[in-house]
């Protein structure tokens, strides 16, 4: 039978929010531009000719980038 198929990291602003335990404005507007975009970055388009962007996350890049940032915070 064929494999399931694996469950992508990427998800929406609201599912990426809850897993950085934020709200959806403060990851588009806070967040956002700290952070890499692109298939290799933390965030990317989910439709690129979408006249209204919608953003898909990556959670396991982003939980990584929160724990850098929270160990700055730290010092």
């Amino acid at each position: 039978s064929p494999m399931p198929k694996s469950k992508s990291p990427w998800v929406t602003t609201n599912k990426a929010a809850d897993a950085l335990g934020v709200s959806a404005g403060t990851l588009r507007d806070r967040i956002k531009p700290h952070l890499k975009r692109g298939a290799k970055g933390h965030y990317k388009p989910k439709n690129p000719a979408a006249k209204q962007m919608r953003w898909l996350w990556h959670v396991p890049r982003l939980l990584k980038w929160q724990e850098g940032e929270d160990d700055q915070d730290d010092s």
